[in-house]
């Protein structure tokens, strides 16, 4: 540090830098420990000088603090990567496993099933469904076509125009239990209706609940006696008003848990908007999205 001002002499100049690095330092060690001036040194400096010490000690705090939060957000990102490293290596990612037979239900751009077939290094437990056609699916999503056919490579069953009310009687599914039952982020769609419908309509909300109230009249039906139906939802108004544990209850089915919905999870999945405006978009997914899961009584 150069002298602060033309008659001060190199020796307190010197003694003022060591004694500076020494307090940044001492703080690098223990950074809730304030650094402590000689108290003598106010005999030696005009007040001012101050100031520029304890800026430059914040400054040097500031900096120690911007290398520990860059250092803990590469350690975040190291351990995710190893944790979906050693899923991967293990056939499994977050509650899923190649051992498990799955139904996923309602994908928009096959996304989220590339990304467990993926993990899984195959896909012949998985049976992944669409409501729309797949000449629909090619026009709404730019990423569906290259979804499917790594989805076809694994060995994933890929049915088409599956409602998911009545999804027990399609002729590919009958007959077909599974392990797990899985339905992201469901939506009834949006009537074309003027003035528009938002989602606190309360007709709106309806079809949201008579859409999942149906799915898990039909889900409850294609469940092995362990298996599992997840759904993925907001949590926030006024999707909470959709009474999701009610609606099982009311099919025969029980609560057992939920688990916060972290997309960085599924690395690949696009949440799309699907319906037929900007279908293709994703859509906000709220600040604490939920993974409910359900079991037979």
């Amino acid at each position: 540090m150069g002298n602060f001002f033309s008659n001060t002499s190199d020796n307190t100049n010197k003694n003022c830098s060591r004694r500076t690095l020494s307090s940044a330092n001492e703080w690098y060690q223990n950074p809730t420990q304030v650094p402590i001036r000689n108290s003598t040194s106010s005999d030696i400096y005009p007040k001012f000088s101050y100031l520029k010490e304890d800026r430059e000690i914040r400054e040097n705090q500031e900096v120690v603090v911007k290398k520990r939060e860059d250092h803990d957000d590469e350690l975040k990102s190291t351990s995710d990567q190893q944790k979906r490293k050693k899923e991967s290596s293990e056939g499994t990612i977050t509650h899923y496993n190649r051992s498990q037979r799955i139904l996923l239900v309602g994908e928009g751009d096959f996304s989220f099933s590339t990304c467990l077939a993926n993990a899984f290094g195959s896909a012949t437990n998985m049976v992944a469904t669409s409501l729309d056609t797949e000449e629909m699916l090619l026009e709404k999503y730019s990423s569906s076509k290259e979804n499917i056919r790594q989805l076809r490579k694994l060995g994933c069953l890929v049915i088409h125009d599956v409602g998911v009310h009545d999804m027990l009687y399609d002729s590919d599914l009958m007959g077909i239990k599974f392990d797990r039952i899985v339905f992201n982020f469901p939506h009834a769609g949006h009537l074309t209706h003027f003035p528009p419908l938002y989602e606190t309509d309360g007709f709106l909300i309806e079809m949201h609940k008579k859409l999942l109230s149906g799915f898990f009249k039909s889900a409850s039906k294609m469940l092995n006696k362990a298996g599992e139906i997840h759904v993925s939802h907001r949590n926030d108004y006024p999707y909470n008003k959709w009474e999701i544990k009610k609606l099982a209850n009311n099919a025969g089915l029980q609560f057992i848990g939920k688990v916060k919905f972290q997309k960085s999870d599924y690395p690949g999945y696009n949440n799309k908007r699907g319906g037929d405006v900007e279908s293709d978009k994703e859509f906000f997914l709220g600040e604490s999205p939920l993974t409910f899961k359900f079991s037979t009584k």
